[in-house]
């Protein structure tokens, strides 16, 4: 045992001795060697188990087998020439196997840097400071199962003559170029929902009828109608079908409003129940916004015309 290692204590993954820079777990302890397997993105909690550390270094050696694979055929943000500076490494991409990395240099199987797919990829952002671009690129990482943001600092090499203005230098225009290339890459990457073709709707005809039990006016489509006030449930007598488009002029209004259906007609009915079709017309009319407000004195010709008929 080393000089701080605690007697009688093994770490709960390897077995070894637990001494500097061990960590208290849930139900043991974790030695500073397995420890430092984990990722970067981990992050430690007093809650942490035995089994919830095994199963992030699971990950870890599956990580490593798959970098080994890794091929990059393009690279973001790698600096143009010595003058430049990328802090924050750049993204390397294989476009084959649809996986990106960030990494500062190419030794990212030896430091087993994390693996993202492209389905782990949520957001690319960027903003234009002075003389450098700042790019945030947020990602789920499977390393601690939660959303990571990676920022990307690029300090473009601006030359003296545009000092005062170095956004307008044409090195600064091609980096931001470079960047809006690499925001439409990634954006590419979001699965887009596939848009269905949407069929066009029928036009719908609403009608104000009035209740036959207590007179309060309810706008309906349907053929029944449901008083809001006192609760009855009765027949619409002016629904048309959906085959029947509302009428379009003030003519053809006008007709509907003073026709009844072709089930009850006129004739059919006792003179009681023509007077109160005629006024319940004449309700209708005052909310069909097809003709406009013009409607309304034809509307009322029309019912009295009708009523005159009736009394005699």
């Amino acid at each position: 045992m080393g000089l701080f290692a605690k007697k009688n204590v093994v770490c709960n993954i390897c077995g070894g001795s637990v001494g500097l820079g061990s960590k208290a777990i849930a139900d043991g302890y974790i030695c500073n060697k397995c420890y430092s397997k984990k990722s970067p993105e981990f992050e430690f909690y007093s809650d942490l188990t035995t089994d919830d550390f095994r199963e992030h270094l699971e990950y870890r050696e599956e990580n490593l087998e798959n970098l080994k694979q890794f091929r990059p055929t393009k690279i973001w943000f790698a600096p143009r020439n010595e003058e430049e500076y990328v802090d924050g490494g750049k993204i390397y991409v294989d476009e084959k196997r649809k996986e990106f990395l960030f990494s500062e240099q190419n030794d990212y199987v030896k430091r087993n840097v994390n693996l993202f797919k492209y389905s782990d990829f949520k957001c690319f952002v960027y903003t234009l400071e002075k003389s450098y671009i700042m790019i945030k690129v947020m990602a789920f990482s499977r390393a601690c199962n939660s959303i990571i943001e990676h920022e990307i600092e690029w300090d473009v090499y601006i030359p003296e003559e545009f000092d005062r203005k170095p956004q307008k230098s044409p090195q600064f225009k091609e980096a931001v170029e470079i960047v809006q290339k690499a925001e439409e890459f990634f954006n590419a990457m979001l699965e887009k929902p596939i848009s269905k073709p949407v069929a066009p709707s029928e036009p719908v005809c609403f009608y104000n009828v009035s209740c036959p039990s207590c007179g309060a006016l309810t706008t309906t489509s349907e053929p029944t109608a449901t008083c809001n006030y006192c609760g009855l449930t009765f027949a619409n007598n002016f629904f048309r079908s959906k085959e029947v488009h509302a009428p379009t002029d003030k003519k053809s209004v006008v007709e509907n409003l003073a026709t009844p259906d072709d089930e009850n007609t006129q004739e059919n009915k006792p003179a009681a129940d023509k007077s109160k079709a005629g006024k319940v017309a004449l309700k209708v009319a005052l909310g069909v916004m097809t003709g406009g407000v013009s409607l309304i004195p034809d509307a009322v010709n029309a019912v009295k015309k009708k009523d005159k008929e009736n009394e005699n």
